[in-house]
């Protein structure tokens, strides 16, 4: 027989404890540790109900070797996960964000064997941060990851990325109209990115996805306004 106690949790741990008189009665305390989001993720599961929600971005890259890459966010953080068989079995999932909550949005792509994410973080209010994150060896790491935009918005960026041999580019919706971020660098740092942002006089915040043909770069992009809906490119 055994009396549940209570729980408490911090950060991604959470601590159930309770009594338990298994040993000839006499009743002992125990503690124990569940690092839930990270178990959870490990199993394709996620407490957060848009996990993989806003599919402009891509959630799903499959590379030359057949290996399939997965993004998606629980309980405030974005999770990374592989498989190498067609999903029959997954790797231990690894955690991209710091931990920091209110991470959301993720997308991935990939390119000659670099793997490239972008999400968003609710810094407060209608602030918010659009990480990047790379990892150069089929995402075993992730080294280079870092803050590359600060923005202040009235709704979710939803950015997405797209990358190819010879360049990478990220995109979110900016203030009615969209903002990129693109580089010529395969491992770029925060000073190897150009901006650039485009305006619509009659948006209600587009919806925009990525897409790379070359050296080409399309903006495919859903407008609404009062009345009408048009797609764009």
């Amino acid at each position: 027989m055994g009396d549940y106690l209570g729980i408490c949790s911090e950060g991604d741990f959470v601590y159930p404890c309770w009594t338990d008189n298994r040993n000839a009665g006499v009743y002992q305390c125990y503690v124990d540790v569940i690092d839930t989001y990270l178990n959870l993720a490990s199993l394709n599961y996620s407490i957060s109900f848009g996990a993989t929600s806003n599919d402009n971005g891509r959630k799903l890259v499959k590379d030359n070797s057949s290996n399939y890459h997965f993004v998606f966010s629980s309980g405030g953080e974005i999770f990374y996960h592989k498989t190498t068989d067609g999903g029959t079995t997954w790797l231990p999932a690894n955690r991209l964000s710091d931990g920091n909550g209110n991470n959301d949005y993720p997308s991935i792509t990939e390119s000659i064997g670099r793997l490239y994410v972008t999400w968003q973080r609710n810094t407060s209010s209608n602030n918010y941060d659009i990480y990047f994150a790379e990892s150069t060896n089929g995402g075993s790491s992730w080294d280079n990851k870092y803050v590359l935009s600060s923005e202040t918005l009235s709704y979710d960026p939803l950015p997405t990325i797209q990358s190819s041999s010879n360049h990478t580019i990220i995109a979110f919706r900016y203030n009615g109209g969209i903002k990129s971020l693109y580089t010529l660098y395969e491992n770029p740092t925060p000073g190897n990115w150009i901006t650039r942002t485009i305006g619509f006089t009659n948006s209600n915040s587009p919806t925009l996805t990525t897409a790379i043909s070359g050296s080409t770069t399309y903006l495919p992009l859903a407008i609404a306004n009062s009345s009408t809906n048009h797609i764009y490119y």
